[in-house]
């Protein structure tokens, strides 16, 4: 994702600020992000070719070049691809240009760049700021399409997507941020030409034309606002509705790089329960009492809190036998179907189907398939959703147990699930966050309940000392004006910053590292805020450091 912390960003404009303080121009740097799109049905990020125009003037340019090509009407459709000799743009057939060394930009400042060929909810997709078309990662003959746009613009287009603005206003608050940290700091980056997706694979982003006024305001309101444990901005994953008791990290998910499962924990992403005596969940006896009933749960308003499902022997044979075969062949599952299942093959009469381990949330980690054929292991909560379907359907979630029944060869007749929840369920629920939200909790005790040990604050600066090291700027929001600045440091002294044009200079003697927090409360104000962050004398030795964070809210 971003290179927050060595600050390789966009450079949008300088201004100068007062010489007594810093002596040289201040570089604004913008917090830009890429954003694949996605076709209309969510299942490739490459195109043949694509069509490109806009609701108001915008010119085309050759990115690699910075020549501006064409200055273009409202609603003229262009049409770019590309082969091997560069990239080509033509317009109703005619061949424009071509052969050009790209990536194609488009940007209408006075608009919004469309395009025709994808629809998001059900008209021509939009979106702010610039669009490229870049040769794709796979087929080097298609192109992928890609937003650059600001952060929190961005996230206009995300959160609105991602949770109904009748959720409540603390509830988009919460899930604001929690994009915000997803956008900074993914589970994993597997695009090489850009940030994030556009989907559920990443964060659901539709653009423009689906931004609600208030979930903009939501965003307006947390600006610049992210997660924090121990200074770190951590990984926000969030679920619709865990079903009561959110699972930990480890136990859902495998290392993105090596694959290994349960994959290392994270310590504000652990097991959990909503409310209630319930605090283990991984014997077969807590799971069954707990997702059997509905207890007292923020959950509680998802229509998913508790379901079941039920197939009869036969069925579920059938299912089990293709689902274990596309399973074993998807690179992103195969190691953990054990041993590996062919296709054509079959499990043969299904003898036994029982949960191996589950996690302190009930969440089914190993699921076990003995047939007459043979014996089977499913790890990982999304594997045993997408094994066990219904008519194609994969389960909500793996928060379940089974009742089975058998004929007097030990053959399964009938299995009956019941299940609670709906996605991976770690992190932040959405359903629970519109409960609390409902009930008059804050958006940070809404945070700070599901990620744990974590404080509401700033994106942390890294600042070096040397002559090319120029001042970062943040822009963040305080609803209360109570902040506590953070400095971890080397022994570099003194450290200057400007708050809300104040001049704040801090002296330390120690030589040695320092780690401590300052209140800087006097200098903020409720409402949007911005400090910028000087670095250390460039006399100073080079590569001295210093970290810097802003915390709104102390971990908890």
């Amino acid at each position: 994702m971003f290179k927050f912390y060595h600050f390789i960003v966009f450079l949008t404009f300088c201004v100068f600020l007062n010489p007594q303080l810093s002596g040289f121009p201040l570089e604004i740097e913008e917090q830009l992000i890429r954003v694949g799109i996605s076709t209309n049905d969510f299942q490739y990020l490459e195109y043949p070719s694509a069509r490109v125009t806009a609701d108001a003037a915008f010119y085309i340019e050759d990115l690699s070049t910075e020549n501006k090509l064409v200055n273009a009407s409202p609603g003229t459709v262009y049409t770019v691809s590309v082969d091997s000799n560069g990239f080509n743009v033509s317009i109703a057939g005619k061949v424009l240009f071509s052969g050009l060394s790209g990536p194609m930009g488009f940007s209408s400042p006075a608009g919004h760049i469309k395009l025709p060929d994808v629809k998001r909810k059900g008209q021509v997709a939009a979106y702010r700021d610039r669009v490229e078309i870049v040769r794709a990662s796979g087929c080097l003959d298609n192109v992928s399409v890609v937003n650059v746009l600001p952060l929190d613009q961005y996230l206009k287009g995300v959160v609105p997507n991602e949770l109904p603005v009748s959720f409540g206003f603390e509830a988009l608050k919460a899930q604001a941020v929690a994009a915000r940290n997803y956008a900074v700091r993914p589970r994993e980056k597997p695009y090489p030409q850009f940030d994030i997706c556009d989907s559920v694979m990443c964060q659901v982003y539709f653009g423009y034309y689906t931004e609600q006024p208030l979930s903009s305001k939501a965003v307006e309101e947390t600006a610049g606002l992210v997660a924090l444990h121990d200074g770190e901005v951590i990984t926000a994953l969030y679920s619709s509705a865990p079903g009561g008791f959110s699972g930990s990290y480890e136990n859902a998910f495998s290392d993105p790089k090596e694959k290994k499962f349960p994959a290392e924990s994270k310590p504000y992403l652990i097991a959990k329960s909503d409310l209630g005596d319930y605090t283990d969940l991984s014997t077969e006896e807590m799971a069954r009492k707990f997702y059997t009933t509905s207890p007292p749960s923020y959950d509680v308003k998802s229509s998913y809190y508790r379901w079941n499902r039920s197939w009869t022997g036969i069925e579920l044979e059938k299912e089990l036998n293709v689902n274990l075969a596309k399973l074993s062949k998807a690179s992103d599952s195969s190691s953990f179907i054990k041993p590996a299942f062919d296709t054509g093959s079959s499990i043969g009469k299904l003898m036994d189907l029982k949960v191996l381990k589950r996690c302190t949330s009930g969440k089914a980690m190993e699921l076990q398939i003995i047939g007459t054929n043979g014996t089977w292991v499913v790890q990982k909560e999304l594997n045993i959703r997408r094994l066990l379907t219904s008519v194609g359907k994969a389960l909500p979630s793996a928060n379940i147990v089974m009742n089975l029944s058998k004929n007097a060869d030990g053959t399964i007749t009938q299995i009956q699930l019941f299940g609670g929840g709906f996605g991976h369920g770690v992190g932040m629920s959405q359903y629970g966050a519109s409960y609390m939200s409902g009930k008059g909790f804050t958006y940070d005790q809404i945070l700070q309940h599901y990620y744990t040990g974590t404080a509401i604050g700033t994106i942390p600066v890294l600042l070096y000392s040397g002559d090319y090291m120029k001042p970062i700027k943040q822009v963040f929001y305080s609803s209360k004006g109570n902040a506590m600045l953070w400095i971890d440091s080397e022994g570099v002294t003194p450290i200057k910053m400007k708050i809300n044009d104040k001049d704040f200079i801090l002296n330390e003697n120690s030589g040695c590292k320092i780690k401590k927090s300052v209140d800087i409360s006097s200098y903020v104000e409720i409402g949007t805020n911005d400090i910028i962050y000087y670095p250390p004398n460039p006399e100073l030795e080079e590569g001295l450091s210093v970290k810097l964070w802003i915390e709104l809210e102390k971990a908890r």
